[in-house]
């Protein structure tokens, strides 16, 4: 995993490191003097997991416009490897809460990026406090967005807690990812 997210100062892959690398992950991100600060300290180490073939590669970017311009650096070397590049969308953040939104968050992460959008990925939360309701509800939204901009829903990421609760409730042919959460915010702990 190569953390690119140069943006989000709260949700960085490269701050737990050490615990997603005990279920076999490598994480690619600035040297360790460096990964507090929120400026653009790239390591070469990123170009050269992205050219290595042995392994899949997943890439964390930061989900706004400013994110995507890290991405735009490697733009040639994932289209030389081949890629698929999701959306993750979550319709109670600010301006993806309809397919209208939606659609102009992925304009400008493409153009920013010099990739294409390729699928979505439904993630409707308000972390903790999600209801069943409120979860399927942000789903419709999603499903109404992956139709009316011909791009598919890759799958649906939802809380292990809350899974159990909604399995039943979800299309049998949705891939569903479970989610367990690493990170906890300081005002959390």
């Amino acid at each position: 995993m190569i953390d690119l997210d140069l943006v989000t100062p709260y949700f960085r892959s490269r701050e737990v490191a050490g615990r997603v690398q005990e279920y076999g992950l490598d994480v690619v991100a600035p040297a360790a003097v460096s990964q507090y600060l929120d400026t653009p300290a790239l390591t070469p180490a990123i170009l050269g997991a992205l050219q290595q073939t042995e392994h899949p590669v997943i890439l964390d970017v930061g989900g706004d416009e400013q994110g995507a311009r890290a991405l735009a650096l490697y733009s040639d070397a994932l289209r030389e490897r081949g890629y698929a590049m999701y959306f993750v969308v979550n319709p109670y953040r600010p301006f993806t809460g309809d397919t209208e939104g939606i659609r102009r968050a992925i304009a400008q992460i493409e153009r920013a990026s010099r990739l294409l959008v390729t699928g979505l990925v439904s993630n409707p939360n308000l972390i903790a406090s999600t209801t069943v309701a409120q979860f399927l509800e942000g789903q419709r939204v999603l499903e109404l967005a992956s139709r009316q901009l011909g791009l598919p829903i890759a799958f649906t990421a939802i809380e292990r807690g809350l899974l159990k609760r909604i399995s039943e409730l979800l299309p049998a042919d949705m891939p569903v990812l479970p989610l367990e959460r690493f990170f906890v915010m300081p005002w959390a702990e």
